[in-house]
């Protein structure tokens, strides 16, 4: 191998890795920003679930009632009737 031929190579050589560099730091770049929008939109879906189990809990608790409700009315009903056949007898 000449020198000429040396010199040329490593020149080549240069113009490859100075792209190379460059491409890895915006890479880095680049994982950086979407890991940092990652943990963002992490974030906003934890909130968001955690808000739908709240809404959820409230909604259960309603119909809880709601059962509770109607159960002690068949209690009182069924016990006004047995009142009177008891009456009855």
């Amino acid at each position: 191998m000449t020198i000429e031929t040396a010199v040329l190579i490593e020149q080549v050589n240069a113009r490859i890795d100075a792209p190379e560099a460059s491409l890895r730091v915006e890479i880095r770049g680049g994982v950086a920003d979407a890991k940092h929008h990652a943990q963002g939109l992490h974030g906003e879906s934890k909130e968001y679930v955690l808000g739908l189990h709240e809404e959820a809990r409230r909604h259960a608790h309603v119909l809880n009632e709601s059962v509770r409700d109607d159960i002690r009315i068949l209690a009182e009903a069924l016990a006004t009737v047995l009142t009177r056949l008891d009456a009855g007898r």
